[in-house]
């Protein structure tokens, strides 16, 4: 995850110059959801909002110190298919409980009769 990180901030930077961070949604689906939070959480500069689509927390040891605190208050928004059998939703629920403790701006919304997928 740490090399992935790593190029999601070299976009970020590379989006920031050209249209300013405070207009940048960094989303993504499964593990770019995760990614996505990742590098959010970490970027040291103001982004708009999070998008998560069946995605989770990973390296909850890390946190809170690992947070930027230019995005304590960035909008996660998180969807996740109650019938995913590849992410459990018990997963990204325990996730967004924890991100949600430390006073992180968290919506998680379920979705009935969805797997893992994203449907219009």
């Amino acid at each position: 995850i740490r090399e992935s990180h790593q190029a999601v901030i070299r976009i970020l930077e590379h989006e920031e110059a050209i249209i300013g961070s405070e207009n940048i949604i960094i989303a993504g689906f499964g593990q770019g959801a995760s990614l996505a939070l990742h590098a959010a959480l970490r970027y040291p500069v103001k982004l708009c909002a999070v998008m998560m689509w069946a995605g989770y927390v990973v390296e909850f040891e890390r946190y809170p110190e690992a947070f930027a605190e230019a995005n304590q208050e960035t909008k996660i928004l998180a969807y996740h298919g109650k019938d995913d059998d590849v992410v459990r939703p018990q997963l990204a629920l325990a996730g967004m409980k924890e991100l949600k403790s430390y006073g992180l701006n968290v919506e998680m919304r379920l979705v009935p009769r969805m797997g893992h997928y994203i449907d219009h």
